[in-house]
């Protein structure tokens, strides 16, 4: 089954003519405020010309009453007035408030299942035994030279909606139109639905052969809402349709008066005087501030400069600082290598080793250990000296080895040294705050126990320079 919705305007005459034509009449009451007048003489109306098969009351802006006995007593006293104007037993349904501008999700959901689950509404002879149709879209098809000769002359409108009760007659059939009069029709089409109910689709897959694909969301129902217009925007089938009452100028030329033009009305006039394509512009294109703008030319010689490279690299050495090194390295003729020589161990060929290859370090060590390494020989016992001799030179040496000895002692005893207070010493490097940190000034903007001044010196950190001057007092007193 289809549900028609339709809008009523705030006037008793509109109320009338659609009550008329519908099948079920929602009528949305003020719960805080309570029946008004017009509310009361609208089911007068509906008493005199015909009652429709149902009358539905939906209160509204309860959530206005504090108290919820307050509430219970006013869902009570407007029941039994709506019972005694309508008949015993009528449906009253509530709805709490609007939340973000729409009523709650849940009590409209069990508004429109209740809706569709009720039983067939009792009829009217008088609307099944005549033609009537709810209109919900129309066009002019005018010829607008004749608007423009006579705008007060008659005009030809196509008009559409559902057709209800029995049929129109094929040709000749007078129509009435609540507030203009009576007309005849020109011509009647029939036009798919655009809502087609379960029946109607199984109907047309059988005549055509085709079957539509299922899905997950089958449940949600269609909806169709003609002349549905929002801020000058209406959509008509294929065709949107703007309004505007003062009109639209899209040329500057149109416009002689000297005035200054919104953002909106800008663009719209230089996309409609812009008769170029995307992308067909001499101008080029900047990618950054200040930078050059890049046209096709630009790009033609860069590719031709960006050939790749054509020579090979060379390679950089580092310069020497060690003159000495240089002048080794120099002395080194270019073809020395290793000269391979025969299988055994017995070779004749000797190899030249030039401290000039070597490291500082190996360099000092060789020189420090010359004289030490030395072996001393002689022709005779008498050229190596007497054994007195070589006794004061021993004792000479274990004089040396106690002073190499007290200086490795010393040596260890400053490299121990270091470790003294490295708590301390941890604590001055890292335990100050750095000066000037937005977390901090963050944090110290929004402290009370804090003075403006008090923020600041600590902020930039002189506080702390003030406590270790003190400890540094301290410890000379000390």
């Amino acid at each position: 089954a289809e549900a028609y919705l339709l809008e009523c305007p705030n006037e008793l005459e509109a109320m009338v003519d659609v009550a008329k034509i519908a099948d079920i009449v929602l009528l949305m009451i003020d719960g805080n405020y309570g029946f008004e007048m017009e509310t009361m003489e609208f089911l007068n109306v509906l008493a005199a010309t015909g009652m429709p098969g149902n009358v539905f009351g939906i209160l509204t802006h309860l959530d206005l009453f504090r108290k919820p006995q307050a509430l219970k007593d006013a869902k009570k006293r407007l029941k039994r007035r709506l019972w005694t104007e309508l008949y015993q037993g009528a449906h009253l349904f509530y709805l709490s408030g609007v939340m973000n501008g729409r009523y709650p999700d849940r009590e409209i959901h069990n508004l429109s299942r209740f809706l569709s689950v009720m039983k067939n509404p009792r009829p009217l002879i008088w609307r099944n035994t005549h033609p009537y149709s709810v209109i919900d879209s129309f066009r002019d098809i005018t010829h607008p030279t004749k608007v423009e000769e006579d705008p007060m002359c008659d005009r030809s409108i196509v008009v559409s909606g559902y057709l209800r009760g029995t049929n129109f007659a094929s040709s000749g059939q007078r129509i009435h139109v609540p507030g203009l009069g009576d007309f005849t029709v020109a011509a009647i089409e029939g036009l798919p639905d655009p809502c087609p109910t379960p029946a109607m689709e199984q109907a047309a897959a059988k005549i055509t052969g085709k079957k539509g694909r299922r899905r997950l969301d089958e449940k949600d129902k269609k909806l169709h809402a003609p002349m549905s217009d929002r801020s000058g925007l209406k959509v008509d089938g294929d065709a949107v349709w703007i309004t505007r009452e003062k009109g639209f100028t899209f040329s500057k030329e149109d416009d002689e008066e000297d005035r200054e033009l919104g953002e909106g009305e800008e663009l719209i006039m230089g996309l409609h005087e812009e008769r170029r394509l995307l992308g067909h512009t001499e101008e080029g294109v900047r990618l950054f501030s200040g930078g050059e703008k890049i046209n096709k030319d630009t790009l033609e010689v860069d590719d031709e400069r960006q050939s790749g490279r054509r020579t090979h690299r060379q390679p950089r050495l580092a310069a020497r600082n060690d003159d000495d090194d240089d002048s080794d390295l120099d002395a080194v003729p270019d073809d020395e290598g290793f000269v391979s020589g025969e299988e055994g161990g017995d070779s004749d060929v000797e190899e030249e080793f030039h401290e000039g290859r070597l490291g500082k370090l190996f360099k000092g060590g060789r020189d420090d250990k010359n004289g030490q390494d030395d072996v001393a020989f002689a022709d005779s016992d008498s050229d190596l000296g007497s054994l007195s001799s070589m006794d004061e030179a021993d004792g000479d040496d274990d004089d040396d080895d106690d002073d190499d000895d007290e200086d490795d002692s010393d040596e260890e005893a400053a490299a121990a040294r270091w470790k003294d207070n490295m708590s301390a010493v941890a604590k001055k490097m890292h335990g100050k705050r750095k000066p000037f940190r937005t977390a901090d000034f963050a944090r110290y903007l929004y402290d009370d126990s804090m003075t403006p001044r008090d923020m600041l010196r600590k902020w930039r950190g002189e506080d702390d320079e003030d406590e270790d001057k003190e400890e540094n007092i301290e410890d000379d007193e000390d």
